[in-house]
């Protein structure tokens, strides 16, 4: 188990899954309103991974918690809504937000949103179960791909 003495350490690894997922999924359309799709996609699958083991309230608090750390670094995010619609979840004014607004900040606001959500969830089920939820949404990654180490990942 990691020594998770610093919070800062802990969200640092986080955030950098959260880049490189976001990376990922964003693909070959690396611009804002790309990556504002990559993040509201990222969170439907993971929203349809857990909400069976935390439910929809559950799920949309831990969301609503990550958005308020993250308006701490970048404000603008402070429009943003997470909220279930039609049995899946959404970001409610993302796109809007991001509109015109730098790529740099966006890819760095939208880490650091879903990396805090990151860290709420192995705060309250730990590394090996959340590590468990991502490889049931990408099963393919492997851990040279990740901020998380090979120890973290066994069980």
């Amino acid at each position: 188990m990691l020594d998770r003495s610093s919070t800062n350490d802990a969200t640092k690894r986080e955030r950098e899954l959260a880049q490189y997922l976001l990376a990922r999924e964003a693909g070959s359309n690396p611009s804002a309103k790309g990556m504002a799709d990559a993040t509201t996609h990222t969170f439907a699958r993971l929203y349809e991974r857990l909400k069976d083991l935390i439910g929809s309230a559950g799920f949309e608090a831990l969301v609503k918690r990550a958005l308020h750390l993250a308006q701490t670094d970048y404000p603008y995010l402070g429009g943003v809504v997470g909220e279930i619609q039609a049995d899946t979840f959404q970001l409610t004014g993302l796109n809007a937000i991001v509109e015109g607004r730098n790529i740099e900040d966006v890819r760095n606001g939208l880490a650091t949103m879903l990396g805090a959500f990151f860290w709420l969830l192995v705060t309250f089920v730990g590394d090996r179960l959340f590590w468990r939820f991502i490889q049931g949404v990408w099963p393919d990654i492997t851990p040279e791909e990740t901020g998380f180490s090979a120890e973290e990942k066994q069980g």
